[in-house]
């Protein structure tokens, strides 16, 4: 029984793993250099960049943070583990993306289009692995809590 929680954990740890580091490269090496919104913690951090004096980085990881206290006060031990794993990885996959990474600037569409299914993927990684992105979903996943 015990054996079989660690694997299962185990692949949990690892689809979020991979699929944050997926995803935060399409944000940093895509859809940020492209400009492009859609909605979630990275777009937001990047249209406060634009009034603030404070690197995107800074931004993104800061409302990670707040968002990452909501998960511990609203959905519980587990969740948060796993979203405290989550967060890291991207804050730390995304910075380093961001900074030494190629940035795709071609036609943003092409940008969009393939950032999307990047995107798409990490989040299906991480909520199938009981876990939140912690972005906007946290928010989601505490309104269906309560």
């Amino acid at each position: 029984m015990m054996k079989r929680m660690v694997q299962t954990q185990g692949a949990d740890i690892g689809l979020i793993i991979i699929g944050n580091v997926v995803m935060s490269w399409a944000y940093a090496c895509l859809m940020v250099p492209n400009r492009v919104i859609n909605g979630g913690v990275t777009s937001l951090a990047l249209i406060l960049s634009h009034d603030l004096p404070w690197p995107l980085v800074w931004l993104n990881n800061g409302l990670l943070v707040v968002l990452l206290s909501l998960v511990a006060l609203f959905l519980g031990r587990m969740l948060f583990l796993k979203s405290l794993l989550s967060s890291v990885v991207f804050s730390m996959s995304f910075t380093l993306s961001y900074q030494y990474l190629p940035h795709f600037t071609g036609h943003p569409l092409v940008a969009l289009l393939l950032a999307s299914v990047l995107v798409a993927f990490g989040y299906y990684a991480c909520l199938s692995s009981h876990s939140s992105t912690v972005g906007v979903d946290v928010i989601a996943l505490i309104l269906k809590k309560y």
